[in-house]
């Protein structure tokens, strides 16, 4: 298993036993009420085809979102509170996350296969949020792994 799938297991586990431990009082109280992960794997996206990871109504935190793709013809799109903060393409993001304080985009290499991954993190909504992944090539792609760790 790549380090990153290790990476993205690993905060499942932890809120996973976080939860059991706030379920039996022996929890320090941390975990935001509503706390919830959402995980896919091993997506294929048609040509054009996209994920909804998340598509919420009301108040809430997106904590973290990870998206790990075998391809880089990805784009990650965010609308927040209705509005549209972040429609971009892996290598556009790749040229932007050292300015955005909420996304980091790279490449990983293991076992000589190569991940395209984006991280968003810390964002707040007020009404509503939708993050999506979109297909941009002329082929299927896959996705082998998606979390997403929200609070409402």
């Amino acid at each position: 298993m790549s380090r990153l799938l290790e990476w993205a297991m690993m905060i499942v586990a932890n809120e996973e036993g976080a939860r059991e431990l706030n379920r039996l009082g022996l929890g320090l109280g941390i975990e935001a009420k509503g706390t919830n992960i959402i995980e896919f794997k091993d997506v294929q996206l048609s040509p054009s085809g996209s994920l909804s990871i998340v598509n919420l109504l009301g108040s809430g935190l997106v904590h973290e979102c990870l998206v790990l793709s075998k391809s880089p013809d990805i784009q990650l799109s965010i609308s927040v509170d209705g509005s549209l903060i972040f429609d971009k393409t892996f290598n556009e993001s790749l040229e932007v996350s050292q300015e955005l304080i909420f996304l980091s985009a790279f490449t990983k290499e293991e076992n000589g296969q190569i991940y395209y991954v984006m991280h968003v993190k810390g964002i707040e909504f007020k009404k509503s949020i939708n993050i999506s992944v979109k297909n941009t090539s002329e082929s299927t792609i896959t996705i082998p792994h998606v979390v997403c760790k929200y609070s409402q």
